[in-house]
């Protein structure tokens, strides 16, 4: 709609990645603008660096749970950048990914019902894979 969706893990004072926050907007499809989005000094934000996202309230919306309603009053500062060390450790522990056993003719447990998406508590994950295939058809 114009806008984008912004999401991170959040970086606990003891150096451990929290849990997921996703900013939003006040608007009708809750879209973070570019504007709302840059950084002090006009730079837009890139993978690994640590923001500081002033946000006003939780605003969790269906199985978006980690939606928390920005401050557009405020502008967003980089306080630091991480390292690709080992992004492993920052990888949320689950077994599968929301709900098995729906699957397109494109993939196989790629899909999930509206009906029970609703019931997820959450709809980011950081994971960690052993080896990839991608197949373009």
């Amino acid at each position: 709609m114009g806008g984008r969706c912004v999401a991170g893990k959040e970086l606990l004072a003891d150096g451990r990645m929290g849990g997921w926050i996703r900013p939003v907007s006040d608007r009708e499809h809750e879209e973070v603008s570019a504007y709302e989005q840059q950084l002090e000094g006009g730079s837009e934000p890139h993978a690994l660096d640590v923001i500081d996202v002033p946000i006003l309230r939780a605003r969790p919306k269906g199985y978006q749970q980690e939606n928390w309603l920005l401050d557009p009053t405020r502008r967003w500062s980089k306080v630091d950048r991480l390292e690709w060390s080992d992004p492993s450790e920052w990888a949320d522990a689950v077994e599968t990914l929301w709900t098995n056993g729906y699957s397109s003719s494109s993939g196989l447990n790629d899909r999930v019902p509206e009906d029970l998406a609703t019931s997820l508590d959450r709809s980011l994950y950081l994971i960690g894979v052993d080896g990839l295939q991608v197949h373009i058809s």
